[in-house]
């Protein structure tokens, strides 16, 4: 054990507060950023002067951490080095948490806690899944992987209350969700193929890369495609029904698999298409369970008293707003990713009374980013990579 497990046990502690605070206030508190910044201050200070008495630290274990981008990896560390490499990785942290904000996956609050905890980790905690570019990658994947982990549970409880105590509301929830599967079973389909045309496509350019990434990354170096394909499916399944770029994506998948089948080698036989088509199915099943979570059982009743800044309306809220675009468009305007503000939440709960549209509104539960962040940094920690491996 080096003396990196310090910010190490930190991080998780910042997280886990992080994680409490917002189940039960529905937010994470910026003081508490502010002391993981400070213990991440403290950290890098107490590293240059433990560094500079003699004292073991994780570039003796991995001494590629403190090698500039553009030097070879097998050239003596430098702490300037690693700190420039920990700044970068902050940055791209802050840049990858900003990007999720501004397309309204996680709240601010979030994605400043990403930032910090990428920030206080220490680059040796990711030498399972060392990716140079961006190391924190690892954590946002765990995170994401928590997330699922997360929705699953709840979509799990749900269900087994509705067979024990089953109510109207979540009957209706139920078959909304039957139906949005029939509806989308097509762009399903069509965005698998593609997802396998891609990790196909990848898994080949990783075998024929293989000494390259061996050369420039000594840790283990799986790359961000793979999480990039989340992000891609939707307008690849869009992209994908247009018949020329469906039928020769189709055929070459096809093709690829017989290939594999009739002429197997090493590194690509039946087995590879297996492995790499359980990816691709589980990149189906993590958007199905997130589409699901946020169009069908995303929301909560709460009084019209109860409605409060920082709510964020639920989809069967806002289908109601549509009847009233006057409202939509110019009274209430655009709702961030943070949820109402105070004069919205007050315009709302007007309009909302005296169109007679009863005593309660649906709310959006959100999806629970702190408590996967915590997980995330838990996963990342104990396991120093992937909770799942994906090479």
């Amino acid at each position: 054990m080096t003396i990196e497990w310090i910010p190490q046990a930190a991080a998780i502690l910042l997280a886990g507060t992080c994680a409490l605070t917002d189940l039960l206030r529905g937010k994470v508190y910026n003081k508490s950023l502010l002391a993981g910044l400070a213990v991440a201050a403290i950290w890098l200070a107490a590293l240059c002067a433990w560094h500079a008495f003699g004292g073991g630290t994780a570039l003796d274990a991995y001494p590629e951490l403190g090698t500039w981008w553009w030097d070879d990896a097998t050239a003596d560390p430098v702490l300037a080095a690693y700190l420039g490499r920990v700044a970068g990785n902050a940055l791209l942290a802050f840049v990858a948490g900003f990007g999720l904000w501004w397309f309204g996956m996680w709240a601010a609050g979030d994605a400043k806690l990403f930032a910090t905890l990428a920030l206080m980790l220490p680059l040796s905690s990711y030498a399972g899944a060392f990716w140079p570019a961006f190391p924190s990658y690892v954590l946002l994947f765990n995170t994401f992987l928590a997330v699922l982990a997360l929705l699953v549970l709840e979509l799990a409880i749900r269900g087994v209350r509705q067979a024990v105590r089953p109510t109207a509301e979540e009957s209706e929830a139920w078959g909304n969700a039957l139906l949005w599967v029939k509806g989308h079973a097509g762009e399903l389909a069509i965005g698998f193929v593609g997802i396998l045309f891609l990790f196909l496509v990848v898994k080949t350019l990783r075998m024929l890369l293989r000494n390259v990434l061996t050369d420039t990354t000594p840790i283990v170096s799986p790359t961000a495609v793979y999480f990039a394909l989340f992000l891609v499916f939707t307008p690849l399944s869009r992209l994908m029904r247009r018949k020329w770029i469906g039928i020769p994506v189709a055929v070459a998948t096809l093709g690829w698999i017989t290939w594999a089948a009739f002429f197997p080698t090493p590194d690509y036989n039946l087995g590879t298409i297996l492995h790499v088509g359980a990816l691709s199915i589980g990149v189906v099943l993590f958007l199905v369970v997130y589409e699901l979570y946020l169009n069908v059982f995303d929301f909560h009743a709460i009084g019209i008293w109860q409605l409060r800044p920082r709510m964020i309306l639920a989809k069967k809220t806002r289908e109601v707003l549509k009847e009233d675009m006057d409202l939509v468009t110019t009274k209430l305007g655009d709702v961030g990713p943070d949820g109402l503000s105070a004069d919205q939440a007050e315009t709302l709960r007007r309009w909302w009374i005296d169109k007679g549209k009863g005593a309660r509104i649906h709310v959006s539960r959100t999806i629970p980013f702190a408590p996967a962040l915590f997980l995330g940094t838990l996963m990342t920690v104990l396991l120093g990579g992937y909770l799942v491996r994906t090479n």
